[in-house]
């Protein structure tokens, strides 16, 4: 049996390193708004907490992982509506969220490099649509 503890912190970390966890799964929110309501920190702390929970795990042989939440919100609901997929669907629209879509890709190419290596999630690897495919250089009149 494997024991994998979801830790947002250090504190967290060193609490299932205490509890003899054999994988730590580290999150956050990739939107300011869900990261402060769930982690009570900005992203930029929670990827400082990431850097500081792998120097602290190094050499223990307990495994790390990952999760970056790509929760799209509704600015008239306030509420989370889905994950990835409508982040990218909002980007692609032109709707605005509470995600820096620049930022969550860059972050995601950078975990692999962090944590020592590669991780399943697919942001990183889908991109966004208009940088797969760009669009046509004419511009239809109707």
């Amino acid at each position: 049996m494997i024991y994998v503890a979801l830790v947002p912190n250090l504190k967290g970390a060193e609490r299932a390193l205490a509890a003899k966890a054999d994988e730590l799964n580290l999150v956050m929110s990739a939107s300011q708004t869900h990261n402060r309501a769930n982690m009570r920190m900005s992203c930029e702390s929670s990827l400082a907490a990431f850097g500081d929970i792998v120097c602290r795990v190094k050499g223990s042989g307990v495994l790390l992982n990952a999760s970056v939440s790509a929760v799209a919100l509704s600015r008239r609901a306030r509420r989370a509506t889905s994950a990835r997929r409508t982040s990218y669907l909002c980007d692609e629209m032109g709707i605005p969220t509470d995600i820096d879509l620049e930022k969550l890709l860059a972050l995601s190419r950078a975990l692999p490099a962090l944590l020592g290596h590669d991780v399943p999630g697919q942001v990183a690897k889908a991109g966004r649509n208009r940088d797969l495919h760009p669009g046509p250089d004419y511009v239809l009149q109707i």
